[in-house]
């Protein structure tokens, strides 16, 4: 059994691999948030392509799918702020 994870930003999907950290959370009370940290750029050139890309622009939709195998399911749904 394998872990999967999909994380989709508007029209780019990212692969396990890109993403390097998530927590996602849900409280009674508070607003549900995604904390998202994916691999990007070259620190010893200081050049970070996706984070200088539109296509991560803040009010993109943003999902993400978690489960076992190929079992997915919805994890969080969202804007990208």
């Amino acid at each position: 059994m394998a872990t999967r994870l999909a994380v989709k930003i508007g029209d780019v999907t990212l692969n396990e691999a890109d993403v390097y950290a998530f927590q996602c959370a849900y409280q009674v009370n508070e607003i549900p948030y995604l904390s998202l940290s994916i691999r990007d750029g070259d620190i010893a050139k200081e050049t970070f392509e996706r984070a200088d890309d539109d296509k991560y622009s803040p009010g993109k939709k943003i999902t993400l799918h978690g489960g076992i195998d190929d079992a997915k399911h919805l994890l969080f749904e969202g804007v990208l702020t």
